[in-house]
């Protein structure tokens, strides 16, 4: 039985990659040394115990080849636990609090969608995205009003912060909005 842990952004990251073509540590390593995903982290020390922790899990697999070599090598797949664990991750629907806590998570889970949703069902989320950041946005505007009323509740700095992240959502609704037009013309 799969433990009921969540999964770190991480360890998705790696189920995602391995899910696309069987990888070893190294080519992982790899990946995440060259490319944007290493945001998550690109340490061998954090990527390798991750690895472990997901084949423990049940997760992933591992076969060894070249074991009659110094260098035996580890490939990693998918598992039929893992696909399944990171399809519920990938279509969770996305609320308030999960996009305010964790918008990387959300992307990172928008680019593995490939893997398990039809157009149509990526169009919905995207919308759902949208309008669950444009929500966020008027949360956002009206905490902004009341601190401009209360001049002395706020300082300089922590308005302007605030106004970048009212932007950055903007910004991301407006994404997901175009996002969900491209995907919807593909078809």
């Amino acid at each position: 039985m799969v433990s009921k842990r969540t999964l770190t952004n991480l360890e998705y990251a790696l189920l995602g990659l391995v899910n696309q073509a069987p990888q070893t540590g190294y080519q992982l390593c790899k990946i995440f040394e060259t490319s944007p995903i290493g945001h998550y982290s690109s340490s061998p020390g954090s990527i390798y115990p991750a690895l472990n922790r997901l084949e423990k899990r049940g997760l992933l697999h591992a076969r060894v080849e070249r074991q009659s070599t110094m260098r035996p090598r580890r490939v990693f797949s998918v598992s039929q636990d893992g696909r399944h664990s990171l399809r519920e991750w990938v279509t969770a629907p996305v609320d308030k609090n999960v996009l305010f806590r964790d918008e990387d998570g959300v992307m990172l889970r928008f680019a593995f969608m490939d893997a398990f949703l039809q157009p149509a069902e990526t169009v919905a989320f995207l919308q759902q995205l949208s309008d669950t950041t444009s929500d966020l946005i008027a949360d956002l505007n009206r905490h902004h009003q009341e601190i401009s009323r209360a001049s002395e509740a706020h300082t300089a700095t922590g308005t302007l912060a605030l106004e970048y992240g009212i932007s950055s959502y903007r910004n991301l609704a407006r994404w997901a909005k175009r996002t969900a037009s491209k995907v919807a013309n593909k078809n």
